[in-house]
């Protein structure tokens, strides 16, 4: 484990059936930083235009490192069929026990991590991936050094995108930072 340095301590997503492809990790926990999510991370407004808040780092983080780990309920199948229906299954994770996990009451920092490879042309690259860890929780790993104050990136799969062009915009022109986030933990 990293420790946090003080001095780098100056701060305390479209539609269903989607896709996450997720690269399981080896040692996952020599590559973690040894602080609180709060620590190190804060919400801000995303860089990329229209997509509400995103994540950002108050410290630099090196390349494999675990930044930030999906929290939430795990439902039942009927639980997750009824949130459904009521619009509430904005940032389900199903997990690979067939399991859904429920991020979107969370005090998840995860969660708000934004794709920039989506619809948006933006001049920003993803620098960070979801991955399972050794536990078999699901995070967001980095895939190169990451400086201080930098918003943080990661891919949601073409899926992801493809489904929201089919069904998301209606979606997201009615509530703007309502976005059904659906998504799948695979191995590869």
């Amino acid at each position: 484990m990293r420790p946090l340095l003080l001095a780098q301590s100056s701060v305390l997503n479209a539609s269903r059936n989607i896709l996450f492809i997720l690269f399981p990790l080896k040692h996952a926990d020599t590559n973690s930083i040894d602080a609180t999510e709060s620590d190190y991370l804060y919400k801000g407004i995303s860089q990329i235009s229209d997509s509400g808040e995103g994540l950002f780092t108050a410290i630099d983080i090196f390349r494999d490192e675990i930044i930030a780990r999906f929290t939430g309920e795990i439902l039942t199948d009927w639980q997750a069929a009824k949130r459904q229906s009521e619009g509430k299954d904005r940032y389900f994770i199903n997990m690979l026990d067939g399991s859904i996990l429920d991020s979107m009451h969370a005090d998840c920092f995860a969660r708000f991590a934004n794709d920039a490879n989506g619809l948006t042309l933006s001049n920003f690259k993803n620098n960070s991936r979801i991955v399972l860890d050794e536990n078999g929780n699901v995070c967001i790993q980095a895939t190169r050094k990451i400086k201080a104050n930098e918003e943080l990136f990661c891919s949601y799969g073409r899926k992801y995108w493809n489904q929201f062009e089919k069904h998301g915009k209606n979606d997201r022109q009615k509530d703007q930072d309502s976005y059904v986030v659906r998504s799948k933990v695979v191995k590869v």
